[in-house]
This record gives structure tokens, sequence and C-alpha cells, in this order.
């Protein structure tokens, strides 16, 4: 297991700093929680995933095949787990084990559903369709719904920040641990914070949000 942070290289950070941008213009209400997360290089890893410390598991060179656009969107993507407290909410579900990548289904779900009515181009986005849900629901909802279900397919997992199986590259040691990077549960707290209330103004002023979101930021502020 990794046990500390390890900086992109200069091409690699490069990308993710235009593609944080991109994410940023997509959906202006997210730039707090999209600066917010920690880049960890992971070679190999084959996509991105996310640990409940804001790290988000990069393989670069799948980046690199995504390019700044899809890129960005898998970063907003990430955001949203995060911001929804996934992880959060799938202890206060009492997710077992078992069921984690049910609940990880729902989040994706409910993500994507969201960035695709944005029209932002996510890389085969799972949709509540796919999984005989409709669109515009609530994770719960979609969690509710899928563990009454078979457990078929092998959907990856998005990580313990989505409030799925760890990953097996995951950092297992907290923000406060040296030489490792990551945002604790206050700072997280205040990220939400700041998103909901952007996610609040701009919908006063006519920018279009999703609906899921909006109840999301009312809920919490």
């Amino acid at each position: 297991t990794t046990t500390r942070t390890v900086a992109l290289g200069p091409g690699d950070a490069e990308l993710v700093a235009g593609a944080r941008l991109r994410a940023a213009r997509m959906q202006p209400y997210l730039a707090s929680a999209v600066f917010a997360l920690v880049p960890v290089p992971e070679p190999g890893y084959g996509t991105f995933g996310i640990d409940r410390w804001w790290r988000v598991y990069m393989d670069m060179e799948v980046a690199r095949d995504w390019g700044v656009e899809a890129t960005a969107a898998v970063l907003l993507h990430e955001a949203h787990h995060m911001v929804r407290d996934h992880h959060g909410r799938a202890d206060r579900m009492s997710v077992t084990g078992a069921q984690a990548r049910r609940w990880n289904l729902a989040g994706d779900a409910a993500i994507n559903d969201d960035l695709v009515a944005d029209g932002i181009p996510v890389p085969d986005p799972v949709l509540p369709r796919h999984l005989g849900l409709t669109d515009g629901g609530i994770e719960e909802a979609y969690f509710r719904h899928l563990v009454k279900e078979p457990d078929h397919g092998s959907h990856d997992s998005c990580g313990s920040g989505a409030g799925g199986t760890p990953l097996p590259v995951e950092i297992d040691l907290g923000p406060d641990a040296p030489g490792v990077d990551g945002v604790d549960d206050v700072d997280a707290g205040a990220i939400r914070r700041a998103v909901a209330h952007d996610v609040v103004r701009s919908q006063d002023q006519g920018v279009p949000v999703s609906p899921g979101l909006v109840r999301w930021a009312r809920d919490l502020l």
C-alpha cells in the first residue's frame, strides 16, 4: 500500500490544471470542490478513483487518451462524489461491504444523470436507465431499488470516497500524516457549504442547475 502522495510530472500537472479550469467553466458552482481535489498519479491503474480524503487516483496515460475535455468531466464526477458526501451517506445508510458496489452504482447514476443533462462528456457513463431506474432520482432511492435486485455485472469501484469498496491503490492514512496530502473532515464541511451557497446563488441568477444538486444544497444550508 502506498503511504505518501507523489507529485505529478510537469506535463501531467499541466493537463490536470487545464482539466480543472475546464471543469470549473463547465459547472462553476463546483469550482471550490474541483480545486480542492488532491491528484495522486497511479500508473497502470486504468481509470480514476477517489478516497474519502479527496485524493483522486489518476492513471495519467488514460487521462492523456481522454484529453482535457473528458478528463474535466471525470474530475467533476469525482468532485460530485465528495460534495454529495457519498461515503458519509453510505455510513448513515448502513451500507455493508457486500452492498458497496450497488451504493457506488446508485451514486454514479445520480451524478452522471446530472452531468449528461448538462452536456458534459463523461466517458461511458452509467445512467439510471441502464439500471432500470428513472431519471432525476436520489442516491438513497436508487440504492433501495438496487439492493432488491440480483447483483449482476462487474462495475468498478470509484473508491472509498464514493462509499464504494476501497481501491487497492488507496493511501490508508489521513491527511494529518507526515508526507500525505488530503482534505480533512472540517475542511470538507467548509467546501461543501461553499459549493452549496454557489449552487443556490447560481440557481437564483437563472443558471441551469440540476434539481438533485439544488435539493442537496438547500438541504445542507
